[in-house]
Formats: C-alpha cells, sequence, structure tokens
C-alpha cells in the first residue's frame, strides 16, 4: 500500500508540474468569480502625470514597457464604460503596451479603449504565451480583457491604434488550477484508504 500510494504521490506531483495556460477573460463578471478574492484600483496619479510605474492599493508593483499618461474620464479622457468616472492610462500614440510585474500574480484584469471613436482590435498577449483579443469601440466604451493564472509576469496588450487602459482588478495570491485541486482531493482520498486498511479487525472469541 506504501508503494501505491507513493505511486500517487509522483503522479500527482508530475501532473501538476505540467505547465497550466492562463485562463483569459472578456467578461469581468465571469473573472470576479474566478477570482474570488481581488482588489479592484481606479486611481494612479495627479491627472496629466507621466508615469512609467505604478503600486496599485493591494501593494502589487508593475511598471510598463513605455511611459504612460494619466488621464480622468470625463476630463481629459471623453469617454469609457458604465459610469466609470476615474483614471485612465493613456499610450501617448504607442499601439503596444507590456506591464511587468515585479512579483508574479495570480490572476489581472483592466479595461481598455481605443483613441479614436471607431472599433479597433486588441490583444493581451501573457508570459506564458496565453492569448485572448476582443473589439472595443472609442464611441461606445471600454471592453474587459483578464487572466487568471499562476506566474505570470509580464501582459502585453496591443491594438492597431493607439489606446488607454484602466479599472485593475488584480488578485496578488496564488489561485488554485483544477489539476491542483485534483491531486489534492486525490491524495486525501489515498491516505483515508490507507489508514482503513492499516486498522486490524480483532475478534473474540
Amino acid at each position: 500500500m506504501r508503494k501505491m500510494v507513493l505511486a500517487a504521490l509522483v503522479a500527482g506531483t508530475m501532473f501538476s508540474g505540467t505547465a497550466q495556460a492562463a485562463a483569459t477573460y472578456t467578461s469581468l463578471a465571469a473573472w470576479q468569480t474566478d477570482a474570488g478574492t481581488y482588489t479592484n484600483d481606479v486611481t494612479y496619479g495627479a491627472e496629466l502625470s507621466t508615469i512609467s510605474a505604478l503600486t496599485l492599493d493591494d501593494g502589487t508593483d508593475l511598471s510598463f514597457g513605455s511611459s504612460v499618461q494619466v488621464r480622468n474620464v470625463g476630463s481629459t479622457w471623453s469617454t469609457w464604460s458604465g459610469t466609470y468616472s476615474d483614471d485612465i492610462l493613456y499610450t501617448q500614440g504607442a499601439t503596444s503596451l507590456t506591464i511587468n510585474f515585479d512579483t508574479a500574480v495570480g490572476g489581472f484584469g483592466f479595461f481598455s479603449e481605443p483613441n479614436p471613436f471607431s472599433v479597433h482590435n486588441f490583444t493581451l498577449l501573457l508570459s506564458d504565451g496565453s492569448s485572448v483579443g476582443g473589439a472595443f469601440s472609442g464611441s461606445a466604451g471600454a471592453g474587459f480583457l483578464g487572466f487568471i493564472g499562476n506566474g505570470i509576469v509580464s501582459a502585453t496588450i496591443s491594438s492597431d491604434v493607439d489606446f488607454a487602459i484602466g479599472d485593475f482588478y488584480v488578485t496578488s495570491g496564488a489561485v488554485p488550477e483544477p489539476a491542483t485541486w485534483a491531486m489534492m482531493i486525490g491524495g486525501f482520498a489515498l491516505v483515508g484508504a490507507s489508514m482503513r486498511r492499516r486498522s486490524t479487525a480483532v475478534s473474540f472469541a
């Protein structure tokens, strides 16, 4: 029985060690459901200031591959989604922006909107090779892009025009993958079975 338990644990370790692509999202509601606990960050600095790094409300440090400009929706940026009226970060003419996380995050999401008042295509490419895309309109409001996946250290947003991002959502803790949960449950079951088998029946003459 010990050999069987050991073999199962080794197999489970090998299975959980297999690289899993991050789950990607174009729906904030779906991202929130899967993320569980998260922090929403909407303020990034003085309006029209230029920044190259940012510390989110939960302490997550990130830097940008190129400088971005802080704008405010309704003031120096015309439209956004819903009733959002806080800060966004404008790429200042660039059509691609890389976000580098100082410490790998378990999940991150944001809204993005093109500068021109027309529909343009966006792609979010993660450091593990996962990607997700969406088509958003500058006149209709921003669209959501996000991911959940452990070990993500960078994400690159690309568009066919310049754009802004904002309304950040982050979960810094590790989010267990389905394979990890399966291994843990299977391990508990094997341990329980092993303990039952080791107990000896006592009979009385």
